[in-house]
């Protein structure tokens, strides 16, 4: 989707707890960021893991694939 909308530079920071993986933050960078720090304010929220996050689905061609691709 990044190369689609021509915004292809960015960053994803994911900050999560070493021992239990749960999300404590995260920052992003790059097209339509507001959009996409609303996952992690949700995993936040609800004490969910990486382990989470890999477990979700995220729709084929969006930005939020690269969401997939952070946690690797």
């Amino acid at each position: 989707m990044a190369r689609i909308l021509g915004e292809t530079e960015g960053l994803i920071k994911i900050i999560s707890d070493v021992k239990t993986g749960v999300v404590l933050g995260a920052a992003i960078i790059g097209p339509r960021a507001t959009e996409l720090i609303g996952i992690f304010t949700l995993a936040v929220a609800r004490c969910l893991s990486i382990q989470n996050l890999r477990e979700t689905i995220f729709a084929h061609p969006t930005l939020s694939e690269s969401i997939t691709e952070a946690i690797k």
